[in-house]
């Protein structure tokens, strides 16, 4: 009897435990990318398919219209923050000819890694490190940058379903810490990716019959493995510049966004923060007296218009 009250209350805590991780994460739907992905359940969430009512709108004074043109204009597809903003998460992505990054090997990869690396560094970006991140769902390239104008990030590019897709993580802090990393790869392995179907059915393409397909269309007479190999020189090439031309136009729309934030959010403080008019200590605006110095918070002229009408 004693066994089995051990196990059923061992079950109800791990169902306690697990109820409170939902509680503190929301699955975010981005349709037009046909991918899920989790963040904390206090963040703002900003994308293409927002509701009219949604809070975020009313919050950071956008119409509904506004907002998708913005997001629009930098291919932006999801954008996730706190209110206090100190980290971000933006994915963009680009229609791109493959199906899926596997159609490179290690060695393509690394050289595509390179690629990115220096374009950055063309653009004034500091590159601190970068990895071949592989999870359960696709494999990323990492890239670990500090760009003066916006700060701290890891870019994380994967191409699926015919996009390449980007997730910048960004911090606004002094550097991109332990914590950070852990926060940004929960994220990441968070993403769910849905399967591409061809002609409304429950068909998913092969990798390698998407890739034969793409390098037909660079495959010159019988020259066979050499065409071929100038077919992946020119993808790797194409998807180089795919994601540092959306890279470039999301930095510029997240720092308009982040002005807005910036100015909704002093306009909220002002709302909720007085000054005594007295002795000038901050208060709440709900307060009718300086805790500091007692006294009351109306002026002379309010009272005696308050004695009039009594």
């Amino acid at each position: 009897m004693k066994k089995y009250l051990t196990l059923t209350i061992s079950i109800i805590l791990i169902l306690i435990s697990a109820i409170s991780v939902s509680a503190e994460n929301k699955t975010c739907e981005v349709k037009d990318l046909n991918l899920n992905i989790t963040v904390p359940s206090h963040y703002n969430v900003l994308t293409q398919d927002i509701e009219e009512d949604a809070l975020e709108l009313k919050k950071f004074g956008y119409t509904k219209e506004e907002l998708v043109e913005l997001l629009k204009d930098g291919n932006i597809y999801f954008d996730a923050f706190p209110d206090n903003s100190d980290v971000e998460f933006v994915i963009t992505a680009t229609p791109i000819k493959l199906s899926n990054i596997a159609i490179f090997d290690d060695d393509e990869l690394e050289e595509l890694a390179k690629g990115n690396i220096g374009s950055f560094e063309d653009e004034g970006t500091e590159i601190i490190d970068y990895e071949i991140y592989v999870n359960s769902k696709t494999t990323y390239i990492a890239i670990h940058f500090f760009s003066p104008e916006s700060g701290y990030a890891i870019n994380y590019y994967t191409i699926k379903n015919y996009q390449a897709i980007n997730i910048t993580c960004w911090t606004y802090e002094e550097a991109v810490t332990e914590k950070d990393r852990e926060l940004f790869k929960t994220v990441i392995d968070s993403i769910t990716y849905g399967a591409y179907n061809i002609n409304d059915t429950e068909t998913t393409p092969q990798v390698s019959e998407a890739a034969t397909e793409y390098l037909k269309e660079y495959t010159v007479s019988d020259e066979g493995i050499e065409a071929i190999a100038v077919s992946v020189i020119i993808s790797v090439v194409s998807f180089v510049l795919t994601l540092i031309a959306g890279g470039i136009a999301a930095i510029i729309i997240v720092r308009k966004i982040k002005k807005r934030r910036r100015l909704a959010a002093q306009k909220s403080a002002k709302a909720t923060v007085k000054f005594c008019i007295h002795c000038g200590t901050q208060l709440s605006s709900t307060d009718s007296f300086c805790y500091k110095c007692g006294k009351s918070q109306t002026t002379d002229e309010e009272n005696i218009n308050s004695e009039n009408i009594n």
